[in-house]
Parts: C-alpha cells; structure tokens; sequence
C-alpha cells in the first residue's frame, strides 16, 4: 500500500514527532509533482507490496 500524507507539512511533523509506526517506509518527496509522479509509476507498474509505504513532498 501506497498511502499520500495530507496535508504535506502537517501530515509529516505528525508522523516523525508523534512516534506513530503504522508505515514501514516513509518516502520523502522534492515537491507535490515529484510525490504524484511516484505514485503514479507505482500504479502504472502495478507494484505490489505487503509492507505500508508512505508518500509525502518537502
């Protein structure tokens, strides 16, 4: 799974300061074209995972 951090600022200080451990990767992007581009690689190479991967731009 594949998940975007909305809104990026606040989604991200949340998930590094909180302690939350719900995702097994978390996946730092340039900007909210470089997070969308990604994903949309993922889906068109139809990658599948069992770990929980989060997406969010810097």
């Amino acid at each position: 799974m594949i998940g975007q951090l909305r809104p990026a600022r606040d989604s991200f200080y949340t998930f590094v300061f909180s302690g939350i451990t719900r995702f097994d990767a978390l996946i730092l992007c340039e900007g909210r074209m470089d997070a969308e581009v990604l994903k949309e690689l993922a889906r068109k190479l139809n990658i599948r995972t069992s770990k929980s991967i989060a997406v969010t731009d810097c």
